[in-house]
């Protein structure tokens, strides 16, 4: 029975547990492998760690240089999750209502002209519609309040980026 270990696989899993470490432990480990690194000559001296120092200079600096562009990396990420990503999200989205706009049915139209007609951002409408339904998936109208009134009709408004887009593109509500 061979009981040898692979060292190449003890050695990809250790780097990927490195991966794996939170931000808060790579700021860590970078400030403290960073500080050995960078401190001033005589502090390293009388702390004593001068030997060590310089008999794993590689070693620290290979670890600091690894957490640091970890932790920069982590760091991209979260800018990226928490700023980027809501902002792509709404262009994403915005982008698929002005699709969805240029494909209405006759129907759809017609409904969404009535807000202009009236100059209305609201009206009542039949929730039992499948038309308003289709119109409230996409994003285009919305619910403005959950009260059902009399004979299953009940407010509607349409979607302010909708409503402005409209307003400069008429034309996408004309014809049947």
């Amino acid at each position: 029975m061979n009981t040898n270990k692979n060292p190449l696989s003890e050695t990809s899993s250790q780097i990927l547990e490195w991966i794996k470490l939170s931000p808060k432990y790579l700021f860590a480990i970078a400030f403290f492998t960073g500080s050995l690194l960078f401190a001033p000559y005589w502090i390293l001296e009388r702390s004593g760690l001068i030997v060590y120092i310089d008999r794993f200079r590689v070693w620290i600096s290979l670890i600091f240089w690894l957490s640091f562009t970890l932790l920069v990396t982590h760091s991209a990420i979260d800018v990226y999750n928490k700023a980027l990503m809501p902002f792509l999200t709404k262009a994403k989205k915005k982008k698929q209502m002005r699709e969805w706009l240029l494909h209405l049915t006759p129907k759809q139209k017609e409904i969404l002209r009535k807000y202009f007609g009236e100059n209305t951002r609201t009206q009542n409408l039949n929730f039992m519609d499948g038309e308003i339904k289709e119109l409230v998936n996409a994003n285009i109208l919305y619910l403005s309040t959950g009260i059902v009134g009399m004979g299953y009709r009940t407010p509607y408004s349409i979607n302010t980026w909708v409503w402005e887009y409209l307003k400069k593109h008429p034309e996408l509500l004309s014809g049947e």
